[in-house]
């Protein structure tokens, strides 16, 4: 007693529209038989030789200028019915989608029973536009995930390298991880490609290394201690594409540099303590790109430098 049936209407009227384009196949069907094409039950179009009379036939098989346009109108006429019959399957499948979701109790089990005269009940948000019916469909299937996770932790290690030969750089490193998490995702969601990454650590690094030539000798070493992470998302479309970044670490870093040559020995130290963060964001446009970045500290120091030039 409640429901509207005049929605009913809408679909008939599609119905009516989805029988035009099926007018359409027929019409091309009739046409193609009368140009001297035969068209099989699956819709493939070939030439019907068995109209030829003998003096056409031989004529045939002796005019390659004939044979390449009998090629050329059956690809025309093949092409005529794939675009009705692609026409007509679309239609159908969007008038599927529409009735398929017209036809839910939108508030089945919210009395108890769903009872159809109460609140908004069957039918009541059937779309009549075939195009927004199909848009749900369509997202659905233009997305794609995949993602990846790991996690490790905790564990120690150290290596060492050279220097070896002369001129070559050595290098020693150490760690020790309580943990390390890592998850990446991507999506492909309406055209648009989505990827994000969420990095989180916590434990010790150090690492050193020199090198020397006849010309300087060169020494560098740093260490961190404390938790960091790194949240970052990119969309892209197309020559478009646009990033954001976040980056947090709090605890204690420090490092220390060394430079001699014949004409100057220089030494420098960085440091910092307490806890920072940065963000950054930018946009591309075919190749182009335009960004920026800001960073914000807590701290008793940040990046205190000492320096000595010989």
């Amino acid at each position: 007693m409640t429901t509207d049936l005049g929605l009913l209407t809408t679909a008939a009227d599609q119905w009516e529209s989805m029988a035009a384009e099926l007018k359409k196949v027929e019409t091309r069907y009739g046409d193609a038989i009368a140009a001297g094409m035969t068209v099989s039950e699956q819709g493939h179009v070939a030439f019907d030789y068995t109209k030829l009379t003998p003096a056409e036939s031989n004529a045939y098989h002796h005019d390659p200028d004939g044979q390449a346009s009998i090629r050329t109108a059956v690809t025309k006429w093949q092409q005529h019915i794939d675009d009705r019959v692609k026409a007509v399957t679309t239609t159908d499948h969007m008038v599927k989608l529409a009735l398929g979701a017209a036809v839910v109790d939108s508030n089945r089990d919210a009395l108890g029973k769903g009872a159809d005269e109460t609140l908004t009940g069957f039918n009541a948000y059937a779309e009549t536009d075939l195009a927004k019916a199909r848009e749900p469909e369509e997202a659905k299937a233009k997305t794609k995930i995949d993602g990846s996770f790991t996690a490790t932790g905790p564990d120690v290690g150290a290596s060492a390298t050279g220097p070896g030969k002369y001129g070559k750089e050595g290098s020693a490193k150490a760690y020790a991880d309580l943990f390390h998490v890592t998850a990446k995702g991507k999506d492909t969601v309406g055209g648009w490609d989505l990827s994000g990454v969420q990095d989180f650590y916590g434990g010790a690094r150090i690492s050193a290394n020199a090198g020397f030539t006849d010309k300087a000798l060169v020494a560098k070493a740093e260490a961190s201690a404390g938790l960091r992470f790194l949240s970052e998302g990119r969309a892209e479309r197309g020559p478009f594409g646009a990033y954001g970044r976040v980056e947090g670490f709090a605890g204690a870093e420090g490092s220390l540099s060394f430079k001699g040559t014949k004409e100057e020995v220089t030494v420098g130290a960085k440091a910092f303590a307490g806890a920072k963060e940065s963000v950054a964001g930018g946009v591309e446009l075919f190749g182009i790109g335009i960004g920026g970045t800001a960073e914000g500290w807590l701290g008793p120091f940040k990046n205190r430098v000492l320096g000595m030039a010989f």
